[in-house]
């Protein structure tokens, strides 16, 4: 889907970025139908086949989204206990990585992802894994003013500034030279 973007580095982190365009007075949400979560989770590589979801899971799967963006996003408040307790109820269900032999090596596997359930599961894990690691801290928010995804800042300098440099990078240059020269971008 074009309104999904996979930049983040992280999948807790994608699955905020569906609710997209928070800065303005109208966001826009990218889950507008059950069908979509399951679609979400195909797109994110976390499914092979869209799951059925229904109205109710997928007020469930936006609360979880909601909570995980209080807890992660840069300027956030001392995180709120009752998030924890959510996020903790979601944790560990289902494992979303088994050991497996291929031939003789030691090899991991996904579990596939059925239900909005074990999504939720899965994106919990990450997300107690992203915090556990010790560049939970390089969480960001991407400087450009009309997007403010949520992204991992991998970069060795740790100042990467936005979600992509192919996206907003390079329209944030494309502004600054266009203001240098007293036009409008792409005019």
């Amino acid at each position: 889907m074009k309104d999904w973007l996979f930049l983040s580095g992280s999948a807790c982190l994608d699955f905020i970025n569906t609710y997209r365009d928070r800065w303005s007075p109208d966001p826009r949400e990218t889950l507008v139908a059950p069908a979509k979560l399951g679609l979400w989770a195909v797109s994110c590589r976390l499914a092979d086949q869209p799951f059925d979801a229904t109205a109710a899971t997928l007020r469930e799967a936006r609360c979880f989204r909601e909570v995980t963006y209080a807890l992660l996003r840069p300027s956030a408040d001392e995180p709120d206990p009752q998030h924890i307790t959510l996020i903790n109820t979601y944790a560990g269900r289902p494992a979303s990585h088994h050991l497996a032999l291929e031939g003789n090596q030691l090899v991991t596997t996904q579990h596939q992802i059925n239900s909005t359930n074990e999504l939720l599961g899965a994106l919990a894990d990450d997300l107690v894994a992203l915090v556990d690691d010790p560049g939970a801290h390089r969480v960001r928010e991407c400087e450009h003013d009309r997007c403010g995804l949520l992204f991992l800042d991998t970069s060795r300098a740790d100042k990467r500034r936005w979600c992509s440099m192919r996206r907003c990078g390079n329209r944030m240059k494309a502004q600054r030279h266009a203001s240098r020269l007293g036009t409008k971008p792409g005019g």
